[in-house]
């Protein structure tokens, strides 16, 4: 009977901790060597599909839910053209809403808002 319930007590600690790890680890990201890394912010109340436009191609590169920060990668096929725009799709509205051109090396690392009154974007270089 004391066996039963250390085997619970064991199994309901280690659940807990498993569970309480996994979305907290955001510092430990790393840029892979080619691409850029944007820290994008939805303070909207809806769902944004985000996307990395150049001259040749329009590439979804995530979903971040409203409220939440996701870190999402430019791939090196588009940093590689001269001038990228990030932009986002809200799910209860028609068109987008982009950063306007910017130019992203690989390597860097941005912070990109999408806040919740307003039809723009602000970027910013991130402080991570």
């Amino acid at each position: 009977m004391k066996c039963q319930r250390y085997s619970r007590a064991v199994a309901a600690i280690i659940i807990t901790v498993s569970a309480g790890c996994g979305p907290a680890i955001h510092h430990a990201i790393s840029t892979p060597p080619e691409s850029a890394l944007v820290y994008f912010t939805n303070e909207t109340l809806d769902q944004a599909d985000v996307y990395a436009i150049s001259a040749s191609q329009r590439t979804r590169i995530g979903t971040v839910m409203a409220g939440r920060t996701e870190a999402l990668f430019l791939p090196s096929a588009l940093i590689s053209s001269s001038e990228v725009r990030v932009a986002a799709r809200l799910l209860a509205r028609n068109g987008l809403i982009d950063t306007g051109p910017v130019q992203f090396n690989a390597g860097d690392t941005y912070d990109i808002r999408l806040p919740s009154v307003g039809n723009n974007l602000l970027i910013l270089p991130a402080r991570r």
